[in-house]
């Protein structure tokens, strides 16, 4: 196996740019459209000074902060023509992988004890369904890629502060679905529904400065 050019990438490299972005994200020094961008810049680059640029202008990411090895803080969740639940009083690891087959994965951090500020899911599905249930104060970002599959994330208008905790879901989904969604617990789908709708109207103001023309013949 030929070694890698001085100074050109490989693919630890780059992710281990893109797991400092999103851990920079997680404690608030950038916003959803900075860290998108750098994103882009991180899968566009060629070169590991490239990568580094897009730190330079960042506060330093104290030791704690940076993530363990998948080896020693992992976890593997398999649904392969069944279904898999995970819901109550549970520990998330910091990194897990997820891989559903024809089958169905929920996932459910309402009561989940987080002792993190920033947890990964690699989601692996093919002709399945995943489902993630997060509580009101968590901040969930896709950046994973969807194949003939479909990916919805729900989301409530109001912004969570920069140092609660952020779910950094990743992965591929092919012929499949995922489904992100914000509830409080025991709160019905209804119920979220009325609480997303008051919460805008608090966000956008009670009555709409631009009333709409009056109507011919009103």
């Amino acid at each position: 196996m030929n070694p890698v050019p001085e100074g050109l990438l490989t693919l630890e490299d780059r992710q281990a740019a893109v797991d400092r972005l999103a851990t920079h994200f997680a404690h608030g020094h950038l916003t959803d459209t900075e860290l998108e961008h750098r994103l882009d810049l991180a899968y566009a680059a060629d070169t590991r000074a490239q990568l580094t640029a897009l730190e330079s202008d960042l506060p330093a990411l104290a030791p704690e902060t940076r993530l363990a090895p998948p080896s020693a803080l992992g976890a593997f969740i398999v649904s392969i023509c069944g279904r898999t639940e995970q819901r109550g009083r549970w520990r998330p690891a910091r990194t897990t992988t997820v891989l559903t087959m024809m089958g169905k994965t929920v996932l459910d951090f309402r009561e989940a004890v987080i002792g993190t500020s920033r947890i990964a899911l690699h989601l692996i599905t093919a002709m399945g369904g995943v489902e993630i249930i997060v509580p009101a104060g968590v901040r969930a970002r896709w950046a994973g890629i969807a194949v003939m599959g479909k990916v919805k994330v729900e989301e409530s208008v109001g912004v969570s502060a920069p140092d609660t905790p952020l779910l950094w879901i990743s992965g591929f989904v092919v012929m499949g679905n995922v489904k992100i969604i914000e509830r409080l617990l025991h709160e019905t789908r209804k119920q979220a529904r009325r609480r997303y709708k008051e919460t805008r109207k608090m966000h956008r103001g009670h009555r709409n400065p631009f009333p709409p023309p009056a109507q011919p013949g009103a």
